[in-house]
């Protein structure tokens, strides 16, 4: 039956209204998964009461001042955030208060007063900060671009990024225990305590709107196979053959280039060895925002694209971010508090909660045997994400000393007061070891710092050209090495020990710059090492690919001992 214009009509607005209610109920639903965020106030009391005539300019004690100095004239509250696990949420934030400027740095400024990461660029006026632990960013509220005794109203709008369940960490920090008052008596509209001024400063956290987004994650592109290159091609060093010996290594008093495999056999030194005293295996995180070097972090969402104008680096768009680096330390049974221990700083360590006991079991029995020195381990995370535009990449792959300097700076202090020790000054007694990457930042930490360390381990070492941003004084990134620094330094008082699979990485990006083949690059590492009279062993492992996974069990004992010989207190 056809149904009246006027009743299809009043259907239709009937079937409007309802959707229209229905989608006005689900965005009121959605915002409550930021329910811990809308209200939020940050606030910093004035002690004294506020004078009938303020002073302009005039600043005032901060009712927050305490006689403890972890918790003087700043707060920290953490809460959850709601939502789902597995989605991520955009949240509008309307910010208002009453605040004085601070100034920060090392972040991106949104606007005039919003600053997404970064730190803090003054040590006296008062901060407002917002942490979200997923995705990993810390947000500022009072950004100016100097400082002074001046307070102003603010009243701004800002988008942040959050993921369901992730913890919020709201933290306030008035620095010196005074603030600028609130001298014009300002008020916000709409905010309390309106239409009264507040005695102080505050700032308070609506939220407007909540929209869920997708979660980008980046395509990488795909590797295609590396080719086996033969261990006796053109170009290849001149090994001594002990292939077709399961179990055989270079000896550890010989320098040279050998090649091992197919077949392997795992060391017995890998493996728990009744009545030998077993080390302490402990961790401890750094988060990025109190460090000095690497902070902020850096993250792509994208792989990058060869820049049209130098083929020899990408084009990456990238962001800061904020995370937490793991620190594994072994301190073995045999150390004697007090006493100065040589230690072997390793790349790419486990994350928290997942200590890896390879390395510790080979040096219990390397200890136990006084076949290396009484060494404490360290196992360092990287920041995260790998090459070009991730904060791995900005860490092991550029050239210069800079990882060197943080490890000396960030990571040391920490080991030896966390966990009493205390590590030697002496670069005889300081060895560095990482793969890939982190191969090619064992060597940068010795060849810019050989004041600080002196044995290199590198298995599948990025000896080619990942650097990024570019360079001018290294083009070729870490092929350099072998293609400039090595063969036209005087040699440094350094000990190498390479190895590389004959299956290693070849052209595994969209880089075509004749400086992507891992098995040429450690072959020209061994050649000029030896031309100029450095002391180094380079192993060519069969059947192995990136990172010589099926040749390590085998290799790694006598290699711990080979980069060990000479020093004073080894055997």
């Amino acid at each position: 039956m056809k149904l009246p214009a006027f009743a299809s009509s009043g259907l239709a607005c009937l079937s409007a209204c309802f959707l229209c209610a229905a989608s006005s109920h689900a965005a009121g639903d959605l915002k409550k998964v930021a329910s811990e965020i809308d209200g939020y106030r940050f606030e910093f009391p004035c002690k004294d009461p506020m004078p009938e005539n303020p002073k302009p300019g005039a600043d005032g004690i901060s009712a927050r001042m305490t006689s403890d100095p972890a918790t003087n004239d700043k707060f920290t509250d953490v809460k959850k955030f709601g939502g789902e696990n597995g989605k991520r949420y955009k949240v509008t934030l309307r910010v208002r208060g009453v605040v004085e400027p601070m100034m920060y740095k090392d972040g991106v400024q949104i606007g005039e007063r919003f600053f997404i990461s970064g730190v803090p660029n003054n040590a006296t006026y008062n901060i407002y900060e917002l942490a979200v632990s997923s995705p990993p960013q810390h947000f500022y509220f009072n950004r100016d671009d100097k400082v002074g005794h001046r307070i102003f109203t603010i009243d701004y709008t800002a988008d942040i990024e959050v993921d369901g369940g992730a913890t919020l960490t709201f933290h306030g920090d008035g620095q010196n225990g005074r603030m600028i008052t609130n001298f014009a008596k300002l008020v916000v509209p709409d905010v309390a305590p309106a239409p009264q001024p507040f005695n102080g400063q505050f700032i308070q956290l609506n939220v407007v709107d909540v929209v869920e987004v997708p979660v980008k994650k980046e395509t990488k592109p795909e590797r295609p196979t590396p080719p086996t290159r033969a261990f006796d091609a053109p170009g290849a060093p001149k090994f001594t053959r002990l292939d077709g010996k399961p179990g055989v290594n270079p000896p550890v008093d010989v320098e040279g280039d050998f090649v091992i495999g197919p077949d392997y056999e795992p060391a017995p030194e890998t493996k728990k060895v009744e009545g030998v005293p077993q080390g302490k295996v402990q961790q401890f995180q750094i988060d990025s925002r109190e460090t000095k070097l690497f902070n902020p972090g850096i993250a792509r969402d994208e792989f990058g694209t060869v820049d049209p104008n130098n083929a020899r680096t990408l084009i990456v768009k990238t962001h800061p971010i904020d995370y937490k680096r793991t620190v594994t330390v072994y301190v073995p049974a045999q150390y004697v508090a007090g006493t100065e221990a040589p230690f072997l700083v390793i790349h790419d360590g486990p994350q928290m909660g997942k200590p890896d006991t390879k390395v510790p079991q080979i040096l219990d029995n390397l200890i136990a045997q006084k076949r290396v020195p009484v060494m404490i381990a360290i196992m360092v995370s990287s920041g995260g994400g790998d090459a070009q535009g991730h904060e791995r990449g900005r860490e092991y792959d550029t050239m210069s000393g800079l990882y060197a300097e943080y490890i000396e700076s960030e990571v040391l202090p920490r080991v030896e007061k966390n966990y009493a020790v205390k590590l030697t000054k002496d670069p005889e007694g300081r060895a560095t070891m990482g793969s890939s990457s982190g191969g090619s930042a064992a060597l940068a930490m010795a060849w810019y710092h050989p004041d600080l360390y002196r044995r290199v381990l590198a298995t599948s070492g990025t000896f080619v050209n990942q650097q990024w941003p570019f360079n001018p004084e290294t083009p070729g990134g870490a092929w350099d090495f072998h293609g400039k620094l090595i063969p036209e330094s005087p040699a440094k008082p350094i000990r190498i020990w390479l190895a590389v699979g004959d299956r290693d990485n070849y052209n595994p990006n969209v880089m075509r710059d004749g400086m992507h083949d891992w098995v040429e690059a450690n072959h020209r590492m061994a050649k000029v090492l030896k031309e100029k009279g450095y002391h180094y062993q380079y192993v060519y492992c069969l059947n192995c690919g990136h990172g010589i996974a099926p040749a390590k069990p085998q290799l790694l004992p006598e290699a711990f001992e080979w980069l060990w010989k000479g020093y004073r207190n080894g055997k």
